[in-house]
C-alpha cells in the first residue's frame, strides 16, 4: 500500500491509504500535493469577501474574480491579477448601481489576453441581473454588458468559458414571469455581441441552475447545476448542448436522500471525457462531495464520493484536470472539531484517491476553496475564501507544489551473500531525488538522483524489506514496500 502525508504551515495532513492490488492494471502514482505560499485579500469594509473562480493566461499569471466589501457600501465585483509567486499586480472593482452586493462569479483569459469575467450586479431599477466585463491583461474595463431576464427579478451570471474560434459561451439562471428560475446559457463573440441563448426548465417547475459550462474540441458545449423535478427535490444536472445551444442529451442524479443535490464544475478531457463536482445529499444525513466521469452520452463511468470526519455537510466546488488527465478538486470538508476546512485532492483518471490536504485558517471556523487551476509545470492554484483571527473573512490564493514519482517499476535483486541492488521507475514531477529507506533504520542510501542503488555489508540469507521516497524541499511520499533475501553463504 501507499502511505502519504501532506505536511506543512498551513496544511492539515490526511494520510491516504490505497491497496494496490485493488487498482488492476492502473497505476497508481506516490503523490504530495504541498502548500507553497498563499495571499489573502481583504475589502476596505473588512465584510465578507470571496474568491469565486480562477484562472491562468500563457504567461502564468493569476487571475481572480470574486467579490469584495468596500466602506462605500456592499460588495463589489472584484478581479485580481496576480503573479506566479502570488503578487498582485493589478486589481478592479466594480460597483452596480443600485447599491446592494455584486459579485463576479466566473473568469476565462483568451489566447490575446483579454480577461471576461461572469457575475451580477445590483441595479437601482430593482434586482439583479447577469453582468458580463471584458478587461485588457492590465484589468483596465474595456466593455460589458448586462442581461435582465423576463421578470426583471434576480438573474445571476455563474461560469463562462471560450472555444478555440474565440466564441463565449456563458451560464447561470434568469427568473421567468411565474417566478420560477431557469438555467440559462447564451453565446457572445470577444466583443460581448449577443450570438444565441437556450432556457432549461426542470420538470418540477422550481428553482433551476447553471453554475458551470465548458467547451470540447468538437464545440460541444456541457453545462453543470441543478434542476427541480416534479418529485420535489434538487438534483445535480449534466447537461450536453450543440454549438447552436440545443439541448442534446441530459443526466440528472439524485442522491439517495432526495435532498439538495447540484454540480458545481464540468470539465472534459482530450478524450471526450466528461468529468463534474459538485455534492449530494444521501439517507445518512450527510451531504457528501461527488465526483463523476461520463462519457460524451453522458452515462456515468466512474463515481466517488468524499466525506469529512464529521459526517455532516460537505461540498466540491472546483475541478481542473492536468495535462495527462488526472483531475483535481477542491471544496470543503467538515471535521470532528466542527470546524469547516479547505479541501484539495488530487485522483487519477479513473477517480481513485490519489493525494489530499486540508486548510484550516486561523480564524479555525469557516474555510472554502471554491476552484482550482493547474499551470503546464503541475503547480496548483486555489482560491476561495478563508476566516482569520484578524480581518474576518478574506479572499484566499494558494499556490501548491505538487510531487509525484511513479512507484510501478520498483525491483530488487540480490547480487550474492552480502548486497543488494534496489532499482524504481524514474517517473515524476518537481522531485529534487531519492532515498531508500528502512521502516526500522530510517534513510540507508541518503539523497540520490540515481534511479538504482545499491546495499552492502548485510548479512547472508536474510531477508530485507525496502521502500523508496521521492522527495524536494517541501515533501516526500513513500512506495510501497519491496523485499528479498540475500543470497547464502557458499
Amino acid at each position: 500500500m501507499i502511505r502519504i502525508f501532506i505536511p506543512g504551515p498551513w496544511a492539515r495532513g490526511l494520510a491516504v491509504v490505497l491497496t494496490a492490488s485493488a487498482f488492476g492494471s492502473v497505476t497508481v502514482p506516490l503523490a504530495a500535493l504541498h502548500y507553497f505560499s498563499s495571499t489573502t485579500i481583504r475589502g476596505s469594509a473588512g465584510g465578507a469577501d470571496y474568491g469565486n473562480d480562477i484562472t491562468l493566461d500563457a504567461g502564468g499569471n493569476i487571475f481572480v474574480a470574486g467579490s469584495i466589501n468596500e466602506t462605500s457600501g456592499g460588495a463589489n465585483v472584484w478581479v485580481g491579477k496576480f503573479s506566479p509567486s502570488l503578487t498582485l499586480t493589478a486589481s478592479a472593482n466594480l460597483d452596480g448601481t443600485g447599491g446592494a452586493s455584486d459579485s463576479g462569479n466566473g473568469i476565462v483569459v483568451s489566447t490575446n489576453g483579454s480577461v471576461f469575467v461572469i457575475g451580477s450586479v445590483n441595479q437601482s431599477s430593482g434586482g439583479d441581473d447577469i453582468w458580463i466585463g471584458k478587461y485588457d491583461s492590465s484589468l483596465a474595463l474595456i466593455s460589458s454588458v448586462t442581461l435582465n431576464g423576463p421578470a426583471n427579478s434576480t438573474d445571476i451570471g455563474y461560469g463562462i468559458t471560450m472555444d478555440t474560434s474565440g466564441i463565449l459561451y456563458a451560464t447561470g439562471y434568469i427568473t421567468d414571469v411565474t417566478g420560477g428560475a431557469n438555467i440559462w446559457a447564451a453565446k457572445f463573440n470577444d466583443a460581448l455581441a449577443f450570438i444565441s441563448s437556450a432556457v432549461i426548465a426542470g420538470s418540477g417547475g422550481g428553482t433551476d441552475r447553471g453554475y458551470a459550462i465548458t467547451v470540447d474540441r468538437s464545440s460541444n458545449v456541457y453545462v453543470a447545476g441543478y434542476v427541480f423535478e416534479t418529485s420535489g427535490s434538487e438534483n445535480l444536472w449534466v447537461g450536453k448542448l450543440n454549438t447552436s445551444l440545443q439541448l442534446q442529451q441530459s443526466n440528472a442524479m439524485n442522491g439517495s436522500a432526495s435532498g439538495a443535490d447540484a454540480g458545481q464544475d464540468v470539465v472534459v478531457d482530450r478524450n471526450g471525457r466528461v468529468f463534474v463536482i459538485g455534492s449530494l445529499n444521501e439517507i445518512a444525513g450527510n451531504i457528501n462531495i461527488w465526483m463523476a466521469r461520463l462519457n460524451s452520452s453522458l452515462s456515468i463511468e466512474q463515481s466517488t464520493s468524499v466525506t469529512g470526519t464529521a459526517g455532516t455537510t460537505d461540498e466540491g466546488y472546483g475541478l481542473a484536470l492536468d495535462d495527462t488527465g488526472n483531475p483535481f478538486a477542491a471544496g470543503y470538508l467538515h471535521d470532528l472539531a466542527g470546524d469547516q476546512n479547505l479541501w484539495a485532492g488530487f485522483l487519477n483518471p479513473d477517480l481513485l484517491p490519489q493525494t489530499t490536504a486540508t486548510i484550516n485558517g486561523s480564524g479555525n471556523t469557516t474555510d472554502m476553496a471554491y476552484d482550482i487551476a493547474i499551470d503546464s509545470r503541475h503547480y496548483v492554484y486555489i482560491t476561495g475564501f478563508m476566516d482569520e483571527t484578524l480581518g474576518g473573512r478574506n479572499i484566499f490564493v494558494s499556490k501548491h507544489d505538487f510531487l509525484t514519482v511513479s512507484s510501478d517499476n520498483i525491483t530488487a535483486l540480490s547480487l550474492g551473500a552480502s548486497s543488494i541492488a534496489w532499482a524504481w521507475s524514474g517517473q515524476g514531477l518537481h522531485r529534487d531525488g531519492f532515498r531508500v529507506i528502512s521502516s526500522t533504520q530510517g534513510i540507508l542510501s541518503g539523497n540520490i538522483t540515481s534511479t538504482s542503488w545499491t546495499e552492502t555489508n548485510l548479512a547472508t540469507n536474510t531477508y530485507y524489506s525496502r521502500q523508496i521516497a521521492a522527495y524536494n524541499a517541501w515533501a516526500a511520499s513513500t512506495s510501497t514496500a519491496i523485499s528479498t533475501y540475500t543470497l547464502a553463504a557458499a
